[in-house]
């Protein structure tokens, strides 16, 4: 029994550290949400999920499925950043058509698609966390 109850509360503090990491920084993000049409924000964001990143690069468990939930949350804030930086870069993109207006549009909303995807697989790691973390 006492191994047990050691094990679930290494695992809990385990995830405390790491949902304590990850609140913080997105507690930041949150005023950076809506970017509207701002390279320079989507820089920013960029730059605080690449620290978010970093920050979470030592987050590990003794419980495999709980370091494998870690890996796999560093992996969508890495690819949330390139995904702002790939964003701010088509936004400062200068057009020259209408042509290339819509052009530039149709990539915005693939981009923006792709993003969407993100949140969702995002709310699907949170529930399999939560779950692992709070039997």
């Amino acid at each position: 029994l006492s191994l047990t109850a050691c094990s679930s509360l290494r695992r809990a503090h385990e995830c405390k550290r790491v949902v304590d990491t990850v609140n913080g920084s997105l507690s930041q993000l949150a005023y950076d949400a809506d970017a509207g049409a701002s390279p320079g924000t989507y820089v920013r964001l960029a730059d605080a999920y690449d620290a978010l990143g970093k920050q979470l690069e030592g987050a590990s468990s003794d419980d495999p499925a709980l370091s494998k939930l870690f890996v796999t949350y560093r992996e969508l804030i890495q690819r949330a950043a390139r995904q702002s930086r790939v964003f701010a870069e088509e936004l400062d993109k200068p057009t020259s058509t209408p042509e290339e207006e819509a052009e530039k549009e149709t990539r915005l909303t693939r981009l923006r698609t792709q993003a969407k995807g993100e949140v969702s697989r995002e709310a699907s790691l949170v529930r399999k966390l939560n779950g692992l973390c709070h039997p």
